[in-house]
């Protein structure tokens, strides 16, 4: 049985405005926008400066174009199996599977940048912030940015 929030998720990725984000250029660009708001919010890490209302704006172009992502997904990443087709869980597990490897690859790559360049304590962590923020979405930046239109109508 699935949960009320799960039924909830089910019915808005399935609504209207779903339908109108099921476009090859639209989830490109919020790969785009999810990609520049990680790093916008990593860099509100260098400017913080105990100003919590500074990290929050920053995080906000992050947030909307992760949820337009998701929704232009379909939610095959957050709706339990039972609510997903084949081709969708397919979809979602060759996504885990080829983002580890991309992972392994970018933070090895970001953590011997950093341990080359040694720059302060909040550059590293704004770098870090983004690594994590990226490494976290992978999954689905992967699927966003080769999902035809033909696909997400499926």
């Amino acid at each position: 049985m699935t949960s009320i929030n799960q039924r909830r998720m089910h019915r808005q990725v399935n609504g209207p405005l779903a339908d109108r984000l099921q476009k090859h250029w639209l989830r490109r660009m919020f790969v785009l926008g999810a990609i520049a708001g990680a790093a916008i919010t990593g860099a509100g890490f260098v400017v913080y400066d105990d100003r919590l209302w500074v990290l929050l704006l920053c995080a906000i172009p992050f947030g909307v174009f992760t949820v337009l992502m998701n929704l232009s997904l379909r939610g095959i990443f957050e709706l339990s199996e039972e609510q997903l087709d084949e081709y969708q869980v397919g979809l979602r597990n060759h996504a885990y599977k080829r983002a580890y490897g991309f992972m392994l690859v970018f933070i090895v790559v970001v953590a011997t940048t950093l341990a080359a360049l040694q720059p302060g304590r909040l550059p590293t962590f704004a770098v870090a912030t983004f690594a994590f923020l990226i490494s976290a979405l992978l999954p689905r930046l992967i699927v966003a940015w080769q999902l035809e239109d033909a696909d997400g109508d499926e």
